[in-house]
């Protein structure tokens, strides 16, 4: 799978459908990994996506290590194995 692969639409009556291992396995592959998000200081601003994880990384702006300027936290409720949770991300406006 390549960063940005779009999963093709089910329709109802044909297969594959989520009954179908192979697709339903497909589904969640891409989902998993989206519950493993780094954030990692670097030289460039970039975002990678594979079966394992997604790693987004930001340059340090300013010279002083740890600073991530310009971004600011934000409260939002992510669903985490069923249940609901408020957690604290950080944002930046482009």
């Amino acid at each position: 799978m390549s960063a940005g692969e779009n999963i093709d639409l089910l329709v109802q009556g044909t297969t594959p459908s989520l009954v179908n291992t192979e697709k339903g396995n497909e589904v969640i592959q891409k989902l998993n990994s989206l519950l493993n998000i780094r954030l990692i200081e670097g030289d460039v601003n970039s975002i990678s996506y594979s079966d394992e994880d997604v790693v987004i990384t930001l340059n340090q702006s300013g010279g002083s290590t740890g600073s991530i300027e310009g971004f600011e936290e934000l409260n939002v409720f992510l669903c985490v194995n069923g249940n609901a949770q408020l957690k604290t991300i950080l944002v930046k406006d482009p």
